[in-house]
């Protein structure tokens, strides 16, 4: 049986998700929303813990992208660090 997630569960795993992975690759938030090219203040309230913001697949895809993750891994739940 498949356990699904409610919204605000998903924005929280692929916050942490992304701040994990672009960490792995030693990049800063502006360098990744460079990369994306994407708005640096945009990233920064994606990964803020304060601030929900609705992020498009099309957006995760392009982090997925960038930093070389597989995109299922985004949705992978994971520990805070």
């Amino acid at each position: 049986m498949v356990k699904y997630m409610c919204k605000t569960d998903i924005y929280e795993i692929l916050r942490r998700n992304i701040i994990y992975y672009r960490k792995q690759k030693n990049l800063t938030q502006k360098e990744l929303a460079d990369k994306m090219d994407i708005d640096y203040g945009f990233l920064r309230k994606v990964e803020s813990k304060k601030v929900k913001k609705n992020l498009s697949l099309d957006n995760v895809m392009k982090a997925a992208e960038v930093l070389e993750v597989d995109l299922p891994k985004f949705f992978e739940k994971r520990d805070e660090s």
